[in-house]
Order: C-alpha cells, then sequence, then structure tokens
C-alpha cells in the first residue's frame, strides 16, 4: 500500500503535460538598465534563482599573456659587479661604433 501510494504521489508530483504559453510578469521594486521594473519571461519556480547575469559570457583571459610571476627580486651580483659590467659594456660600444 505505501509503496503504490508513493508511486501515485510522484506519478501527480511530475504531470506528463506542460504549458507551453509561459507567463510574462513584472518583478515590482527591482528596476531594468532603463529605470523600469523588470519583466521576467521565465517560469514562477526558476524566480528564486533570478540573475541579470544570467545569460552573459565572461571574457576569457588568454593566459599566455599573464604577466610573469617572480618568485623573488633578489639580486644575485653585488652593486660593484653590475657597475663594472655597465662601464665595460659602455667602453665596448664606444669603441666599437665609434673609432
Amino acid at each position: 500500500e505505501k509503496e503504490r501510494a508513493q508511486k501515485k504521489a510522484s506519478i501527480l508530483k511530475f504531470s506528463a503535460r506542460h504549458s507551453r504559453f509561459g507567463g510574462t510578469y513584472i518583478i515590482k521594486n527591482m528596476k531594468s538598465i532603463s529605470e523600469n521594473d523588470v519583466i521576467y519571461h521565465k517560469p514562477l519556480c526558476e524566480m528564486e534563482t533570478f540573475s541579470s547575469d544570467a545569460g552573459k559570457i565572461q571574457k576569457k583571459r588568454p593566459k599566455n599573456r599573464a604577466p610573469i610571476k617572480s618568485d623573488s627580486s633578489k639580486r644575485r651580483s653585488t652593486l660593484s659587479m653590475r657597475l663594472s659590467l655597465k662601464e665595460f659594456c659602455v667602453q665596448f660600444l664606444v669603441n666599437a661604433y665609434n673609432p
């Protein structure tokens, strides 16, 4: 008996027919972009999950354009080594292109 009652209840809960003529509803106290009330075209049972961002697709950012993440900005060489290398490069360029 219990099984038969549960089966009957589940059959009544999910009807085979559905309404092809859904309603159009106005949501009060919620404004659209044009400052008018929001017009809702979906069934009322989905009203709790209403979001104005539902149909929007977020812009994807390509992974190869992401900024490089550096683990540390600590320099390996000393200041005197960097200055001497800079001086060497300047002298090399001056002597190579301005003899």
